[in-house]
């Protein structure tokens, strides 16, 4: 009644064991964690049924607990069910009223007692046998095997054991794994599996260097496709660098040479824009501006629910009903106030902008950068618009491409952009004049919600 867990047995539970037919068709099913990966009682069957039981005949080895009870009685015939509950005696009766065919082995039951708590029933014709057993362990489930011939009958009494599968039987009830390992070790000799077995590890062993050469083979193919992979990636990055290269060229090549007195011309009536330097074919500048472009919807629909207005501000602009006051002001059909933004742009043959760009003091004093430059670097559509513009040397249709987008701001884009900016914008000082009203004067954010307040 050993509690050693033995898994792979030779010649039964093993590899051969699991495609030799006569023994593949006996089968076990364990629903117990305790028996999972325990094939001893497995490896009986099999040594004992293989010549017994026609190689078409399916017999069942089933280990379950209550939750997978009752079994369909269609599964009963030949197999061998145990099933673990501390209500034994019960569910045995209850099995037993139920099947009047199968008969109660009281005797078994009584001999069992010492080692285990159990009710079992047979049904001698069909090759069935259902025990219902408590606390079951790996040292009850060999117990109970030791008894297996008595328990399925039939195949036993056509041929009856040999001396040598009664002593595999008696092996079960020892207290270490070594007797019942030799006694089935001996069955497989004399069954006439040991040449079988032998023949089959030979075999395997002719063929191991050609398994090893079939995986070096498989892993060179893996390392190619991988490697065919890894260039057609690269082949795609240079075709694509390849393309705006072109782009770039094509660019210079119409690009007027006497252009510049226009753009001199343009920059001089705009005075919302700020050259910042001009560097070879480089021009970089500042958009000054006002909001202009939003979603007014967006903003009603997020506004009824208040998750427009839950981000962090100071006073007094932590008060909810403050911070909603100046929001209404400015996200309006009408706005009575407007926020005034920036934004940096550099354009050659494409148009660049640069994430937490370090604008001057003086521009931070009047106005706010755009969030989704400033943020994400993010220009949108925008950015293929002004791409379109450079590409047919169009400088100042790019330029008011980028006018475009600082105007607008993309309320949808709540936690990652506009809260942030909202809450830097509560935050402005007392020198910060960052919104105008409709005459075109310039307040802080407080001096505006001032403002309100006296209007209301």
């Amino acid at each position: 009644m050993f509690s050693q867990e033995l898994t792979a047995i030779r010649g039964l539970t093993d590899r051969f064991g699991n495609e030799r037919s006569g023994l593949i068709n006996i089968k076990a099913d364990s629903q117990l964690r305790l028996a999972v990966n325990d094939t001893v009682c497995l490896a009986t069957a099999r040594a004992l049924l293989f010549n017994r039981l026609p190689e078409d005949q399916i017999f069942t080895l089933r280990f379950i607990g209550v939750p997978d009870w009752p079994i369909d009685d269609t599964d009963l015939p030949n197999s061998y069910t145990v099933l673990a509950t501390d209500g034994y005696q019960v569910k045995a009766n209850e099995f037993a009223a139920a099947h009047p065919q199968y008969e109660e082995l009281k005797k078994h039951e009584e001999y069992l007692a010492k080692w285990v708590e159990c009710g079992i029933l047979t049904d001698k014709e069909h090759m069935s046998a259902v025990i219902f057993a408590k606390e079951l362990d790996l040292r009850k489930l060999h117990m109970l095997m030791s008894l297996f011939p008595a328990f399925v009958k039939k195949p036993f009494e056509l041929k009856p054991l040999t001396d040598e599968e009664k002593q595999l039987c008696v092996s079960l009830t020892k207290r270490t794994a070594s007797d019942f390992e030799s006694a089935i070790a001996q069955i497989i000799r004399t069954i006439g599996l040991e040449q079988e077995i032998n023949e089959d590890c030979l075999k395997k062993f002719a063929n191991v260097e050609l398994e090893r050469a079939l995986q070096s083979s498989k892993n060179r193919v893996t390392e190619c496709e991988e490697d065919l992979e890894a260039n057609i990636t690269a082949y795609r990055e240079i075709v694509e660098q390849l393309n705006e290269a072109k782009v770039r060229y094509e660019a210079l090549l119409l690009r007027p040479k006497n252009e510049s007195t226009e753009l001199v011309d343009y920059f001089r009536r705009h005075k919302n824009l700020e050259l910042v330097t001009v560097q070879d074919e480089t021009i970089k500048f500042y958009v000054k501006t006002t909001l202009e472009w939003f979603d007014l919807d967006f903003y009603r629909r997020a506004s009824a629910n208040g998750s427009i207005f839950r981000f962090d501000a100071p006073a007094p602009f932590n008060d909810q009903g403050n911070c909603e006051l100046l929001m209404n002001a400015i996200f309006s059909d009408d706005p009575e106030f407007k926020i005034r933004l920036c934004a940096f742009y550099a354009l050659n043959t494409d148009v660049g902008v640069v994430r937490n760009y370090d604008y001057p003091e003086y521009l931070l004093r009047e106005y706010m950068p755009n969030p989704h430059l400033q943020y994400h670097s993010c220009l949108g559509s925008y950015r293929d618009a002004i791409r379109d513009a450079l590409r047919n040397s169009n400088y100042i249709g790019a330029i008011e491409q980028c006018v475009a987008s600082c105007q607008s701001i993309n309320l949808a884009e709540t936690g990652a952009t506009f809260h942030p900016f909202m809450s830097n914008l509560c935050r402005a000082g007392a020198k910060h004049k960052v919104l105008v009203d409709r005459d075109g004067k310039a307040y802080t954010p407080k001096e505006a919600l001032k403002k309100l307040k006296e209007q209301a």
